[in-house]
């Protein structure tokens, strides 16, 4: 068998009237159920010719293609970390309801048109089972989201009858799956499964990302986030909305003054070159409320800077990813909720984070000026957490080998027996400038084991 790897650089086959045509059952269909489903997908091809995508629930990249059929590609990165990572695209095609596309052409049409952004590397066995798909990436701006390659990650393949998607686990491959309008696609990287007896009991399954209402204003000058005129959709200013701060300011540093309190799910900033710096402006707090579900901040590409005071109203996913840098600059209130940390990317807190549940720092790095009232911290393998001050119940540190966690210490900690003062003697650094355990509690000069927050 001879490994090809292709770049789908190849034309999409043609696909008409004719192309893929399927003739309905002889039998089994009654009139009523033929004309109901027609007048269906009538209604859908109003709607795609009218301009309107079939998947409004469903934050797209982009919509490719022509035709009056449209079908879905939902590519998540890496699960546990809610939408942070997860992308989708739509791509219309033929004319007739009984067109189909492979999954294999719903790559590669989002690859042709995203300008090099996307990229399929696949495996070709033969034209009888056709392509395996080895992996995905996907480039915004400088910063490179890729699958992981086995062992360390899986890549999954998903399926889905219908616009919302109900994913249930691919027994066949991208090149044999045929897609009909309003159907769906999914990919999801993830850890290599324990249990493969019964995927859609037992695995994650792709995200959709939220519909976002994307900042339209260029950042030549300051600009009030509560004007609707800077925004594509509805103003993001309620608990489960999801706002993105993208390219529409090309080379700018664009200011954003929320001017009130604005409540959002998700919040994420994307930049080639410029950047965004949200200010308070009149009396405005930055409040990350998902309806009890995680609320996600992530910084996909960039350096950008946020200077209003941050609630958690529910557990926050800040993901910042490749080389990408956010610097918080104000106040921070966990209100007893929990950080996930994740993405190689450096985030910044110049001032303290107060009565926080938990913190996981997952990838990357993550700087803090001081831990206040908090609970568990945990360090993973490869991630590194530089604090000035740590008030918690107990910090660990995991890793393997020559992949540590690590944790810098800059200032002092306050002992278990005498949490309201701190330590006598500030915590020394280490010639390598880094505090480096592996899977245990983090103890240091024999103060304490598990440092307590105040009672």
């Amino acid at each position: 068998m001879i490994r090809t790897v292709t770049s789908f650089r190849r034309p999409l086959r043609p696909i008409g009237v004719f192309g893929f045509a399927r003739r309905l059952p002889k039998s089994g269909l009654g009139w009523r159920a033929y004309w109901c489903g027609t007048f269906c997908w009538l209604w859908l091809l109003w709607s795609t010719a009218a301009g309107q995508t079939v998947f409004p629930h469903v934050g797209l990249e982009g919509t490719y293609g022509q035709g009056t059929n449209e079908v879905l590609l939902v590519v998540d990165f890496w699960p546990g970390n809610g939408a942070a990572d997860s992308f989708a695209w739509s791509v219309r095609f033929g004319a007739a309801p009984t067109d189909t596309i492979s999954g294999y052409q719903l790559l590669q049409a989002v690859q042709d048109a995203s300008q090099g952004a996307f990229t399929v590397e696949a495996t070709y066995y033969g034209s009888d089972l056709g392509y395996f798909i080895d992996s995905i990436s996907y480039a915004i701006g400088p910063t490179i989201y890729q699958t992981r390659g086995w062992p360390a990650g899986f890549l999954s393949y998903w399926n889905s009858d219908g616009p919302n998607p109900g994913w249930t686990a691919s027994w066949v491959g991208a090149s044999s799956r045929l897609l009909t309008h309003s159907q769906a696609d999914g990919w999801l990287n993830m850890p290599p499964p324990d249990d493969w007896t019964d995927p859609d009991a037992n695995w994650p399954k792709p995200v959709l990302p939220p519909p976002f209402s994307t900042w339209s204003g260029t950042g030549a000058a300051p600009a009030s986030w509560g004007n609707p005129a800077n925004w594509s959709g509805p103003v993001p200013q309620n608990p489960g909305d999801a706002a993105r701060l993208g390219m529409a300011v090309g080379y700018n540093n664009a200011v954003v003054r929320l001017d009130g309190q604005r409540w959002v799910g998700t919040l994420r900033m994307q930049t080639e070159i410029g950047s965004y710096r949200i200010e308070p402006g009149s009396e405005g707090v930055l409040r990350f409320a998902n309806n009890g579900n995680w609320a996600t901040l992530a910084i996909a590409a960039g350096e950008h800077r946020i200077a209003a005071p941050m609630v958690l109203d529910d557990d926050l996913v800040l993901h910042a990813a490749g080389q990408s840098r956010l610097n918080v600059v104000a106040p921070v209130v966990a209100a007893q909720k929990r950080i996930l940390k994740d993405g190689s990317g450096t985030v910044t807190f110049r001032w303290p984070i107060i009565d926080l549940a938990s913190l996981t720092v997952a990838e990357g790095q993550l700087e803090l000026l001081s831990l206040e009232g908090s609970g568990q911290i945990s360090i993973d393998a490869g991630a590194l957490l530089d604090v000035g001050y740590i008030e918690a119940n107990s910090v660990t540190v995991g890793g393997e080998v020559g992949k540590p966690g690590k944790l810098v210490l800059r200032g002092m900690i306050p002992t278990a027996q005498d949490s309201s003062q701190q330590s006598a003697t500030p915590v020394p650094e280490p010639a390598s400038g880094a505090l480096a355990a592996a899977g245990v509690l983090f103890a240091l000069m024999g103060m304490a084991a598990c440092i307590a927050r105040r009672p």
